[in-house]
């Protein structure tokens, strides 16, 4: 059972994760909309329907040389074909131990996670959307007592500081990813 000053604290923070979430809705609502226009002309979608009307009224056939999914899917076979198998290098001689078996940790949760596939849409996401991301769990279970796994996170359930420059996120305040129940 939560306290009366547990319970203000959880409100407290619930009303800052809500805060957080409209002003970025609020303040990346163009940026989502380009997005979504965006892979609109991906999936080869770049008329209106009063272009449509317009053609289908001269009978002319609706179609385009869609040259962007083409540029997409080069750089997605780019990515695959220079992929590599995630490494830790020691900052020291004397860590090339704990490196190797940081490198083994490392490689084991990405093959159990299909990680390949899943940073492939990822950079999908990223090439065509803007953004995408990864979200790394944690749960109890497993064969040492913990499991982890990798989910990718849809780039429309990605929500970040709105003020953040950096490509990475390095300087957002916070970054979160919204699910609707």
């Amino acid at each position: 059972t939560m306290d009366a000053g547990e319970d203000g604290m959880h409100d407290d923070m619930l009303a800052t994760l809500v805060q957080w979430f409209e002003d970025a809705e609020d303040q990346t609502s163009d940026a989502r909309t380009k997005s979504e226009r965006d892979r609109d002309y991906y999936d080869n979608k770049q008329y209106t329907a009063e272009e449509r009307a317009l053609l289908e009224a001269r009978k002319q056939p609706v179609i385009s040389d869609n040259r962007i999914r083409r540029k997409i899917d080069y750089l997605c076979g780019l990515e695959k074909q220079a992929r590599q198998d995630p490494k830790a290098y020691p900052r020291n001689p004397q860590d090339e131990e704990a490196a190797e078996a940081a490198t083994d940790a490392i490689r084991f949760v990405a093959d159990s996670n299909r990680f390949p596939q899943i940073a492939s849409r990822v950079w999908e996401n990223e090439l065509i959307e803007g953004c995408g991301g990864v979200d790394v769990c944690v749960e109890e279970g497993g064969p040492q007592g913990y499991k982890i796994f990798l989910r990718r996170v849809s780039w429309d359930r990605m929500f970040f500081d709105p003020h953040s420059s950096e490509p990475d996120f390095g300087d957002a305040q916070y970054l979160g990813i919204v699910v609707w129940m």
